[in-house]
């Protein structure tokens, strides 16, 4: 009789954890692409949202078939993560914003990584 042990994975391999100058270099990447030249629109905002937080998500967990999202993220796969994506765009007119979250996490494994994106017209 055969003894099998078990196969399931605890732990992230090395090269997938999750590095913050890593991802923070990918949303650099893809919000610089994204807002290039691109006017302040209120209308446009929720649908910018979510196309940011939909572009995000696909390169930090690019599928094998998904070659389109790969130049943003050909260091960084994390399939093993449950993520977290937050966008905010608002109309720059003088006034302050602060966002603030809580979470549980493992310190050894779990992180966190922000950029702010800032033009004349937005942020």
């Amino acid at each position: 009789m055969s003894q099998y042990q078990p196969t399931y994975q605890l732990e992230p391999k090395e090269a997938e954890k999750f590095y913050p100058s890593k991802v923070k270099e990918v949303i650099k990447s893809i919000l610089h692409d994204f807002f290039e030249d691109k006017p302040y629109d209120v209308a446009e905002t929720p649908r910018w949202c979510e196309q940011i937080s939909r572009d995000i998500r696909k390169a930090l967990t690019p599928k094998q078939d998904d070659y389109r999202d790969m130049r943003y993220s050909k260091s960084v796969k994390l399939d093993r993560y449950k993520l977290a994506i937050q966008v905010t765009i608002g109309e720059m007119k003088g006034q302050g914003l602060k966002i603030s979250s809580k979470c549980l996490w493992d310190p050894a494994f779990d992180n966190y990584a922000s950029y702010t994106f800032t033009t004349e017209k937005y942020y």
